[in-house]
């Protein structure tokens, strides 16, 4: 089914793109971006994670910063 669909962007939603992210979505022969491109759709990736947002890294350290007051013990 072809739904006008002619790029797609690849963003990781985890903290590293490390080598599952390289090998299982953008690369290896069974990867998303070669199902996208056995489709004639463009594929855009993302090379890295959330990690290397700063207001990504904000939040979680802001969040292990307050996980004692709200962890019951």
């Amino acid at each position: 089914m072809r739904l006008g669909i002619k790029t797609v962007r690849l963003i990781p939603f985890i903290l590293v793109a490390g080598t599952h992210y390289q090998e299982d979505l953008a690369g290896d022969d069974d990867s998303w971006k070669t199902a996208f491109e056995g489709r004639q759709i463009a594929v855009l990736v993302e090379t890295v994670g959330l990690g290397s947002y700063p207001g990504i890294i904000e939040v979680f350290c802001r969040r292990i910063q307050d996980a004692p007051d709200v962890i019951p013990v």
